[in-house]
């Protein structure tokens, strides 16, 4: 199943005959932890409470953050990441700054707001959202940004990445830029698109403020619009 932890909780519900109407509609386990209202409306409202006791089950400890795998938040749980500073915004969502409580790693956190998920729109961002943590996971390059965890709460789903860059080359054109640096630049790009081809990810939105400077590195961000020929 592509559902897993959906297919778990139908089933502990007895409402597995429902699995393929979530995924029609456009759910997945990305969207864990659900609130009773957050739920599409074929699952009854006594099974709606059942299903929010049941996803205790699939739930992530804290401590998995940094470990691998999609995270899972509920709202009582003490969230592992201190917020230090805002790094952008947009129509996404917001780009923060913060802090692991547990290693103490500097990080950078990319989240969109997903509690109205009976929204078409908000399905069809998170959906973007999530085929961007897909594409991010299987890239593990020098100029392209690490992927370190992702995970869901009540309000948002969130993209852990690494490092926290000084400025994006948008800024740093703008700024005395020093051009020996700045042409060692073109080079590393040029590898990064070529690893890019090789991994048959087209980005789609290569522009000075999807690419990062940092400690005289330069790396590729933000694959919201990127496309993978694999898929």
């Amino acid at each position: 199943s592509k559902v897993p932890r959906t297919y778990i909780v139908l089933r502990t519900i007895d409402c597995l005959d429902l699995l393929g109407t979530f995924i029609k509609l456009g759910y997945s386990d990305h969207f864990f932890p659900f609130a009773e209202e957050s739920l599409p409306p074929p699952l009854r409202p006594g099974k709606r409470s059942q299903f929010v006791a049941a996803q205790n089950l699939v739930i992530t400890k804290s401590m998995d953050l940094e470990k691998g795998r999609h995270c899972y938040f509920q709202e009582h749980k003490t969230f592992p990441l201190e917020i230090t500073g805002i790094l952008g915004s947009g129509g996404f969502g917001q780009v923060n700054q913060v802090r692991s409580k547990i290693s103490f790693q500097e990080y950078a956190l990319k989240r969109v707001f997903w509690s109205n998920v009976c929204s078409q729109q908000t399905r069809e961002h998170v959906k973007q959202f999530v085929a961007e943590i897909k594409i991010l996971k299987r890239l593990k390059h020098y100029h392209v940004v690490e992927f370190i965890r992702s995970y869901t709460d009540y309000r948002y789903i969130g993209l852990v990445v690494s490092p926290v860059a000084d400025m994006d080359l948008s800024t740093y054109l703008a700024s005395t830029a020093r051009d020996r640096e700045l042409r060692t630049f073109f080079s590393c790009l040029a590898r990064a698109l070529e690893f890019l081809r090789g991994q048959c990810i087209w980005h789609k939105e290569i522009i000075p403020s999807n690419i990062l400077v940092h400690g005289g590195n330069i790396m590729f961000t933000n694959f919201r619009l990127a496309f993978s020929f694999t898929d």
